[in-house]
Protein backbone atom coordinates (compact mmCIF):
# COMPACT_ATOMS: atom_id res chain seq x y z
CA UNK A 1 0.00 0.00 0.00
CA UNK A 2 0.90 3.59 -0.31
CA UNK A 3 1.00 3.60 3.31
CA UNK A 4 3.40 0.98 3.58
CA UNK A 5 5.59 2.19 0.60
CA UNK A 6 5.94 5.63 1.92
CA UNK A 7 6.78 4.30 5.71
CA UNK A 8 9.63 2.54 4.22
CA UNK A 9 11.22 5.18 2.75
CA UNK A 10 11.28 7.08 5.29
CA UNK A 11 13.08 4.82 7.62
CA UNK A 12 16.49 3.93 7.60
CA UNK A 13 18.34 0.56 7.22
CA UNK A 14 21.48 0.68 9.12
CA UNK A 15 24.29 -1.23 9.44
CA UNK A 16 26.05 -1.48 12.99
CA UNK A 17 29.70 -2.29 13.77
CA UNK A 18 29.59 -4.46 16.87
CA UNK A 19 33.50 -3.23 17.35
CA UNK A 20 32.75 0.48 16.95
CA UNK A 21 29.33 0.70 17.88
CA UNK A 22 28.29 2.93 15.51
CA UNK A 23 25.91 2.73 12.13
CA UNK A 24 25.74 4.02 9.07
CA UNK A 25 22.84 3.89 6.62
CA UNK A 26 22.58 1.55 4.30
CA UNK A 27 19.45 2.01 1.85
CA UNK A 28 20.63 -1.27 -0.57
CA UNK A 29 19.83 -4.11 2.03
CA UNK A 30 16.05 -3.65 1.74
CA UNK A 31 16.30 -4.24 -2.17
CA UNK A 32 18.56 -7.45 -1.72
CA UNK A 33 16.12 -9.01 0.96
CA UNK A 34 13.83 -8.72 -1.25
CA UNK A 35 15.64 -10.52 -3.92
CA UNK A 36 16.45 -13.43 -1.52
CA UNK A 37 14.88 -17.11 -2.59
CA UNK A 38 11.36 -17.72 -1.34
CA UNK A 39 11.63 -19.83 2.29
CA UNK A 40 9.01 -21.04 4.78
CA UNK A 41 8.97 -18.27 7.74
CA UNK A 42 7.19 -18.41 11.16
CA UNK A 43 6.51 -15.08 12.57
CA UNK A 44 5.08 -13.31 16.07
CA UNK A 45 2.64 -11.12 17.07
CA UNK A 46 2.47 -8.76 19.91
CA UNK A 47 -0.04 -10.83 21.23
CA UNK A 48 1.89 -13.71 21.38
CA UNK A 49 0.78 -15.92 18.54
CA UNK A 50 2.49 -17.51 16.34
CA UNK A 51 2.20 -18.00 12.90
CA UNK A 52 3.52 -19.68 9.81
CA UNK A 53 3.77 -17.15 7.17
CA UNK A 54 4.25 -18.36 3.18
CA UNK A 55 7.04 -16.13 1.95
CA UNK A 56 5.88 -16.29 -2.14
CA UNK A 57 2.99 -14.90 -0.87
CA UNK A 58 2.95 -13.58 2.36
CA UNK A 59 -0.19 -15.27 3.66
CA UNK A 60 -0.35 -16.77 7.07
CA UNK A 61 -2.05 -19.21 9.52
CA UNK A 62 -2.00 -19.04 13.19
CA UNK A 63 -0.07 -21.91 14.65
CA UNK A 64 -1.11 -21.28 18.07
CA UNK A 65 -0.20 -18.98 21.27
CA UNK A 66 3.50 -18.76 22.51
CA UNK A 67 2.43 -18.92 26.26
CA UNK A 68 3.63 -15.16 26.27
CA UNK A 69 2.53 -11.35 25.52
CA UNK A 70 4.91 -8.90 24.08
CA UNK A 71 6.64 -10.54 21.85
CA UNK A 72 8.23 -8.14 19.77
CA UNK A 73 11.50 -9.70 18.54
CA UNK A 74 12.59 -13.50 17.29
CA UNK A 75 15.49 -14.93 15.52
CA UNK A 76 16.58 -17.95 14.04
CA UNK A 77 19.56 -19.72 15.56
CA UNK A 78 22.43 -21.33 12.95
CA UNK A 79 21.11 -24.54 14.62
CA UNK A 80 17.60 -23.90 13.37
CA UNK A 81 15.61 -23.26 17.15
CA UNK A 82 13.74 -19.86 16.92
CA UNK A 83 14.30 -17.82 19.84
CA UNK A 84 12.23 -15.00 20.82
CA UNK A 85 11.82 -12.42 23.79
CA UNK A 86 9.02 -11.43 25.73
CA UNK A 87 7.56 -8.85 28.04
CA UNK A 88 8.20 -5.43 27.94
CA UNK A 89 9.11 -2.57 30.77
CA UNK A 90 10.86 -5.42 33.36
CA UNK A 91 12.63 -7.93 32.80
CA UNK A 92 11.89 -9.83 29.20
CA UNK A 93 11.49 -13.63 29.14
CA UNK A 94 14.08 -15.05 26.55
CA UNK A 95 12.08 -18.32 24.85
CA UNK A 96 11.89 -20.59 22.24
CA UNK A 97 9.07 -21.71 20.15
CA UNK A 98 7.95 -24.57 18.53
CA UNK A 99 7.93 -23.83 14.42
CA UNK A 100 4.84 -26.54 14.07
CA UNK A 101 2.80 -25.55 17.44
CA UNK A 102 3.94 -21.97 18.18
CA UNK A 103 4.74 -23.65 21.45
CA UNK A 104 6.61 -21.23 23.52
CA UNK A 105 9.38 -22.87 26.46
CA UNK A 106 11.02 -20.37 28.45
CA UNK A 107 15.36 -20.52 28.14
CA UNK A 108 15.67 -17.96 30.96
CA UNK A 109 14.83 -14.37 32.30
CA UNK A 110 17.11 -11.22 31.13
CA UNK A 111 17.78 -8.16 32.71
CA UNK A 112 17.05 -6.81 29.40
CA UNK A 113 13.66 -4.95 29.79
CA UNK A 114 12.68 -3.44 26.25
CA UNK A 115 14.24 -5.88 23.56
CA UNK A 116 12.87 -5.06 19.68
CA UNK A 117 15.45 -6.97 17.70
CA UNK A 118 17.60 -10.33 17.69
CA UNK A 119 19.60 -11.56 15.11
CA UNK A 120 22.49 -14.75 15.12
CA UNK A 121 26.06 -14.17 13.80
CA UNK A 122 27.21 -17.35 12.24
CA UNK A 123 28.96 -18.19 14.81
CA UNK A 124 25.99 -18.33 16.73
CA UNK A 125 25.96 -15.42 19.40
CA UNK A 126 22.96 -13.79 20.16
CA UNK A 127 22.64 -10.26 19.21
CA UNK A 128 19.85 -7.82 21.17
CA UNK A 129 18.97 -4.25 20.93
CA UNK A 130 17.10 -2.75 23.75
CA UNK A 131 15.99 0.50 24.84
CA UNK A 132 17.68 0.13 28.05
CA UNK A 133 15.88 3.88 29.66
CA UNK A 134 12.42 1.36 29.71
CA UNK A 135 10.49 3.70 28.37
CA UNK A 136 10.45 2.86 25.01
CA UNK A 137 11.92 6.06 23.79
CA UNK A 138 14.97 5.84 24.73
CA UNK A 139 18.49 5.37 22.67
CA UNK A 140 18.46 1.87 22.02
CA UNK A 141 21.51 -0.37 23.08
CA UNK A 142 23.40 -3.07 21.73
CA UNK A 143 23.93 -6.57 23.98
CA UNK A 144 25.02 -9.83 23.23
CA UNK A 145 22.64 -12.51 24.69
CA UNK A 146 23.92 -15.92 26.20
CA UNK A 147 21.12 -18.32 24.84
CA UNK A 148 21.46 -20.63 27.82
CA UNK A 149 21.54 -18.51 30.32
CA UNK A 150 19.71 -15.04 29.09
CA UNK A 151 23.04 -13.30 30.28
CA UNK A 152 23.36 -9.52 28.77
CA UNK A 153 26.68 -8.37 28.16
CA UNK A 154 26.72 -4.45 26.61
CA UNK A 155 28.34 -3.97 23.85
CA UNK A 156 27.46 -0.65 22.98
CA UNK A 157 25.19 2.26 22.40
CA UNK A 158 23.42 2.54 18.51
CA UNK A 159 23.18 6.41 19.15
CA UNK A 160 19.58 5.78 17.67
CA UNK A 161 16.02 5.76 18.77
CA UNK A 162 13.31 3.36 17.08
CA UNK A 163 15.81 0.52 16.24
CA UNK A 164 12.91 -2.43 15.60
CA UNK A 165 15.21 -5.19 14.18
CA UNK A 166 18.01 -6.42 13.28
CA UNK A 167 19.94 -8.90 11.16
CA UNK A 168 23.30 -10.55 10.02
CA UNK A 169 24.47 -11.01 6.60
CA UNK A 170 28.23 -10.75 5.21
CA UNK A 171 29.50 -10.77 8.58
CA UNK A 172 27.76 -7.41 9.40
CA UNK A 173 24.87 -6.94 11.48
CA UNK A 174 21.96 -4.71 9.80
CA UNK A 175 19.48 -2.64 11.96
CA UNK A 176 15.94 -1.44 10.95
CA UNK A 177 15.57 2.09 12.51
CA UNK A 178 12.09 3.85 12.29
CA UNK A 179 12.15 6.60 14.85
CA UNK A 180 14.83 9.23 14.21
CA UNK A 181 14.36 12.18 12.37
CA UNK A 182 11.94 9.71 9.98
CA UNK A 183 8.81 11.03 11.83
CA UNK A 184 7.67 7.51 12.51
CA UNK A 185 7.97 5.29 15.57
Amino acid sequence: SDYTASRLRASLILHLNPLHTHMLPLIPLLLAAAAAPAQDMVGVSWAGTAYAIASATGSGAALGGTGYASVNSMAKSPGGTLYAMAGYGGPNALITINPATGAGTLVAMTTLSSVRGLAFDAAGTLYAVNDSSGTGIGLDDIYTVNSTTGAATYVGSTGWFGVQGLAWASGKLYAWECGSGSGFG
